[in-house]
């Protein structure tokens, strides 16, 4: 059995204002789930086996060691703001229904390599090949009890949907739910859930349920005052929601987080009323 991961990414246009958003988003099989919503509670995007009741979000500093030189003294009370920005966004629009908790770990994270074996030649798309690379070290170096920077808090929980949250100190913006499959090779998975070979990405990462990565800029305001947005928006993908736009013009269909609403910052949008039931809601 394969572990995948469906990359549904940002993609910044350079010398243009907006964030422009493009495709790699799964394909979600349809579930008439509302006659279930009431004795399940909130769930995974259309999936009420998968339960969302408590989340925790393990989030990371994640630093490349030939970018030492960027490690931002003021990343903790970023992360901070940002985590605790989504945990009361969150607990608005689920109506207290579902919790959010995160755990930060407490040290910037030094990466093994350079940017460019994370990043590779090819960062379009948000960078998701940054995401796995980064995601895969750390599984062994901080949820593996043998790793070098293990420690306790950071494993995987009984009761909790788990996620996790790399702010990186490089470009990027992609997030996704990782999805167990029979099938062993992208090109089979691909074929079967009908999207692009180029978004699927097999992983070995046991820990988390979903990952997340965001150039740490949007948590500072440097890229714009929706960085909220965007790292929420990437949050959401992990628990199965779909962009609420047209992946080849870009054009929203929704005005809600996953849509146009993902422009604005966080105190100002909003998820809408069909994405919540897609949650269970």
């Amino acid at each position: 059995m394969a572990k995948y991961f469906i990359a549904t990414f940002i993609l910044l246009a350079l010398g243009i204002a907006v964030v422009y958003f493009t495709s790699g988003v799964p394909s979600v099989e349809k579930t008439d789930v509302s006659f279930l919503a009431s004795a399940t509670g909130p769930h995974f995007f259309q999936d009420p086996s998968r339960s969302l009741k408590n989340i925790v979000i393990f989030g990371f500093y994640f630093v490349p060691k030939n970018k030492l030189i960027h490690l931002n003294g003021d990343w903790r009370a970023q992360a901070e703001s940002n985590l605790e920005k989504l945990k009361n966004f969150h607990a608005l629009q689920f109506r207290g229904k579902s919790q959010v908790r995160y755990e930060l770990y407490p040290d910037p994270v030094i990466g093994r390599e350079e940017n460019l074996f994370y990043d590779t030649e090819i960062t379009q798309g948000g960078n998701p090949r940054a995401l796995i690379s980064v995601a895969e070290e750390l599984e062994k170096r901080i949820f593996k009890p043998d790793g070098d920077l293990h420690t306790p808090n950071f494993k995987r929980p009984a009761d909790e949907y788990p996620v996790s949250a790399i702010f990186y100190e490089g470009v990027g913006a992609a997030g996704g739910a990782i999805q167990d499959s029979q099938l062993n090779f992208p090109v089979e998975i691909a074929e079967s859930l009908g999207i692009p070979e180029s978004a699927i990405f097999i992983l070995d990462v046991e820990s988390v349920n979903g990952l997340l990565l965001v150039n740490r800029e949007y948590l500072s305001g440097e890229r714009g005052p929706n960085g909220d947005s965007i790292f929420a928006h990437e949050f959401y993908h992990t628990l199965g929601a779909p962009d609420g736009y047209a992946h080849e013009s870009g054009i929203a269909g929704t005005s809600d987080l996953m849509g146009l609403g993902r422009m604005r910052p966080l105190a100002h949008t909003y998820l809408d009323k069909e994405t919540l039931k897609s949650f269970g809601l």
